[in-house]
């Protein structure tokens, strides 16, 4: 029954975020068309959603340990289908800003409840397990939002590819609606929290990497993909002999990652599980990823960039799978609500500066290969640290 459990949640959550993964594709390319009237507004729409999640997450947390996690999940699916509906009227950035901040609410309540199931359903031999099944299962809706989100709007007009996401959203009432009890009583036991729990290194470490890893995934690549792929190759691309736009390629590269994503993170969870446990397999994640991102910088075929873009996305399978792995470990130690909600805004808070810092680069000459070496570099000096804090924690014991 957990499985089942963390099964349906991950669905209702999918339904819900398809829209919002629709936007990361088409909005840097149809901004005119959505009421916008500069680049720069994309950057702004694509952050403040996280931004809005920052204050909120201490009082999402306090409300979880007060509220059955089905009920907050049912909020949740009610102001997201009030936002991706709203983004089909569009017309004036306020209204942008308006329909974004509801999103950012609704996905705070989605994401801390998540984890949370995950923490209760699973045991100490099956949490990475389970925690890849449930990041594999609630990002086929990011599957469906980035791929139809390169082609729907070149057919239907932007405002009825979001209409379209709107209605998909509406199926999530069906699936929280169906939610069986976790397990003896709903609600989350919250230990009091401790604020010098926080500054505990595993914590931290926990906490920097999920800021990190997020800012360069969810604010840097996600962000920017379809606007590199029209840089470097023009809007109207030759693959195979077929002529695809830009926003298509990004949403189809994209939603690879999505198509693999339920097995794989799966798999990588379990073998998490194992006797050498999660950071060795971290570190070596950590370093492909960083030699991923300096292979985009290369002027090579297209076939072979789109090589390295997999790569880039593979390894975004294992980071996010063993990070969120690594924080339910740590979080069943020290306080599941406490420290996930810190988790939880530690990952906000990279995902909504890193919009802000790549679109600013995209301004300066050879910007976006400045920021993607500086994210190779990051990348390189958090596998040294987890390394060296890996290497002492051996020694102690």
């Amino acid at each position: 029954m957990n499985k089942k459990q963390i099964v349906v949640v991950s669905l209702a959550i999918a339904c819900c975020l398809a829209a919002d993964s629709m936007l990361y594709i088409a909005l840097p390319i149809y901004w005119k068309e959505a009421g916008l009237s500069s680049l720069w507004e994309v950057g702004v729409l694509l952050s403040i959603n996280r931004f809005i999640r920052l204050p909120l997450n201490p009082f999402i947390g306090f409300l979880y340990s007060k509220i059955e996690i089905k009920t907050g999940l049912l909020i949740a699916t009610f102001l997201a289908v009030i936002a991706n509906l709203g983004y089909a009227l569009g017309g004036r950035f306020w209204l942008w800003i308006l329909f974004r901040s509801i999103w950012g609410v609704a996905w705070a309540l989605f994401s801390l409840g998540g984890l949370l199931t995950v923490i209760k359903c699973a045991e100490e031999n099956n949490r990475g397990q389970l925690m890849g099944t449930y990041n594999g299962l609630y990002r086929l809706g990011s599957l469906v939002g980035m791929l139809l989100g390169g082609i729907l709007p070149v057919f239907i007009s932007f405002g009825k590819t979001a209409l379209f996401f709107g209605g998909l959203s509406l199926f999530s009432f069906v699936f929280v609606f169906f939610m069986e009890k976790v397990g003896e009583g709903e609600r989350v036991p919250q230990k009091p929290i401790v604020i010098k729990d926080l500054w505990l290194r595993p914590v931290l470490m926990v906490l920097a990497s999920g800021f990190i890893i997020n800012m360069l995934y969810r604010g840097v690549i996600n962000s920017t993909l379809s606007l590199i792929i029209t840089e470097n190759f023009g809007l109207e691309i030759k693959v195979l002999n077929i002529v695809v736009g830009s926003t298509a390629l990004a949403g189809i590269l994209q939603a690879a990652r999505w198509v693999w994503e339920p097995f794989l993170a799966t798999r990588i969870g379990q073998w998490s599980d194992g006797i050498r446990g999660r950071v060795p397999l971290l570190i070596g994640s950590l370093l492909i990823a960083a030699l991923s991102f300096t292979l985009t910088t290369l002027k090579v075929p297209l076939i072979i960039w789109i090589g390295v873009i997999c790569l880039v996305m593979l390894c975004a399978t294992s980071l996010t799978t063993l990070m969120d792995a690594l924080a339910s470990d740590v979080a069943k130690s020290t306080g599941p609500v406490s420290v996930m909600t810190s988790y939880t805004i530690a990952n906000d808070l990279g995902a909504a500066i890193g919009p802000v810092l790549i679109y600013q680069l995209i301004n300066l000459n050879e910007g976006i290969v400045m920021g993607l070496i500086g994210s190779a570099l990051i990348l390189v000096i958090l596998a040294i640290t987890w390394y060296q804090n890996n290497k002492r924690d051996l020694a102690q014991t």
